[in-house]
């Protein structure tokens, strides 16, 4: 029994446990549905900023593939996030149990996790932590790609722990994880899955690792063969894990091609289990244990045939999409008045425009007027400007100013838009999709310096907050802006704006 408590929630058994924190079944008091409780212990601040944080990068996300967030609970010294429940276990077990899948079930199993990793990299986020442990299946076969408790927005360069087994090379190396790392770790799940090995099958995480160093797979192509996995299937793999990390193709490219490489097959989520105690006796044993010596690296994963019709039907089968209704969980009373969240998106709404409009601070007309450059060198400008407003999103998103350092070059428009962050976004919250487009743009640029003259409009974005409804928050423009730009160690940067 649970020495701790949370309000709404009868708490039932431990699930597992991390090194930060434990996932415990829970069931909602009010409503009788199944949840999981992540219990974070909270022992300083740091600590519980960093569970809110990723409450609310839980909270962008909501996707039939991802396990979602429903609520976030300070209780008993602890931060306890509700989680989708996902009892049918992981295909790390699955494999364990069963050898290797077939490719239908491959199929079926990992083309959505693909497109639930889309719809992450669709919000700017990275998962960083893609393995086979990570991806759970409900107690009626739904796959679920879990754990986003390391993941991080697009640009952050916080060391990370990546999974030995399928690390990239890349990040082992030191670079930080990206939307192609997510997806060479995804290939190497689907690799694991189809051969029974994964990327890097050493001993030890250590030894993993430094394969992982070397940056070359042995016998990819052999091991795929070896497998019987069809030629269309084994270029998915293949491109998947190419060492050039922009030669992969996107996770929503490797989604649809794994979905259209063969014909999906309903995965047995009991095969493994139930085939050792059905399947038992002399004649099977000395087919399986004559198959193994006739080919001592392929691993078996014979159906089990011996089980009734009956027996077969009572498999979970997993769905390559399935609608999952939301617990109801337990009324809380909130002290704060309905118009709380219009308030916010009103404050947001005005703040973004006036970041928008950029009064900030006037451009310096005493600059020299720089001479029009080529196509390509606009080009580059252009691209730099929107780079700038890629980090200025995920600062944002993340409720993070240290990430506007790299966006500015004057310290006074860096600390007035942190002071905007810090207004319009509440702690724990996030505010996704502001984004900024530019059109009709004029470059004019001398050396290191350029001005660009540019119609800007805001997209509409939406405020999180664990526990609340998103607040959406309307778009603003076009406006006419005049930027000052110059060249820096890590791009360009931003010396001053004003609108036209």
């Amino acid at each position: 029994m649970a020495g701790w408590k949370v309000p709404g929630y009868a708490v039932e058994g431990l699930i597992g446990r991390g090194g930060t924190a434990e996932v415990w079944q829970g069931r909602v008091v009010r409503s009788g549905d199944r949840v999981a409780l992540k219990r974070i212990p909270v022992d300083d601040a740091d600590t519980l900023t960093a569970a809110r944080a990723e409450a609310a990068l839980l909270s962008t996300l909501d996707h039939p593939n991802l396990v979602r967030l429903h609520e976030f609970v300070v209780s008993s010294g602890a931060a306890v996030l509700v989680l989708d429940l996902a009892s049918g276990g992981s295909l790390a077990e699955l494999i364990r149990a069963r050898g290797r899948l077939t490719v239908g079930e491959v199929i079926t199993a990992l083309s959505p996790v693909a497109a639930a990793l889309a719809h992450a990299h669709a919000a700017s986020v990275v998962h960083a932590d893609v393995s086979a442990a990570n991806v759970l299946f409900t107690a009626d076969g739904v796959p679920l790609l879990s754990d986003l408790g390391v993941a991080r927005l697009v640009g952050d360069r916080r060391p990370v722990a990546c999974p030995p087994a399928y690390a990239d090379p890349a990040v082992v190396a030191g670079a930080p994880p990206t939307a192609s790392s997510d997806v060479f770790m995804l290939g190497g799940v689907v690799l694991h899955a189809l051969t029974g090995t994964p990327t890097w099958p050493g001993p030890s995480a250590e030894a993993a690792l430094n394969q992982a160093r070397t940056g070359r797979i042995t016998g990819l192509a052999e091991r795929l063969a070896d497998a019987d996995v069809p030629e269309l299937t084994a270029a998915v793999v293949l491109r998947a894990l190419h060492p050039e990390p922009a030669r992969r193709g996107s996770a929503a490219e490797l989604a649809l091609d794994l979905r259209h490489s063969g014909a999906p097959a309903r995965v047995e989520l009991g095969a493994g289990r139930i085939r050792r105690v059905a399947v038992a006796g002399p004649r099977h044993a000395a087919a399986r244990h004559a198959a193994g010596r006739a080919q001592p690296g392929r691993p078996d994963f014979e159906r089990p045939t011996a089980l009734s019709s009956v027996a077969l039907a009572q498999l979970p089968p997993t769905r390559m999409v399935g609608p999952r209704p939301r617990p109801v969980l337990p009324r809380r009373p909130d002290r704060r008045p309905r118009r709380w969240r219009w308030a916010v998106a009103a404050s947001v709404a005005a703040s973004a425009l006036a970041a928008v409009a950029l009064a900030w601070a006037p451009w310096q007309a005493s600059a020299p007027a720089p001479a029009s450059p080529s196509p390509s060198a606009s080009l580059v400008w252009l691209r730099g400007l929107e780079a700038l407003d890629a980090r200025r999103s995920s600062a944002f998103a993340r409720r993070d100013p240290r990430l506007l350092a790299g966006v500015y070059a004057s310290q006074s428009l860096r600390r007035q838009d942190a002071a905007t962050l810090a207004r319009v976004v509440p702690a724990g919250c996030a505010l996704t999709g502001l984004r900024t487009t530019y059109s009709r743009a004029v470059v004019s640029s001398s050396g290191s310096r350029a001005v660009i003259v540019v119609w800007a409009r805001l997209s509409a974005s939406v405020l999180r907050c664990p526990g609340h409804a998103g607040a959406a928050v309307s778009g603003a423009g076009p406006t006419r802006l005049r930027i000052a730009l110059c060249r820096t160690a890590a791009g360009v940067a931003i010396t001053a704006m004003r609108s036209t």
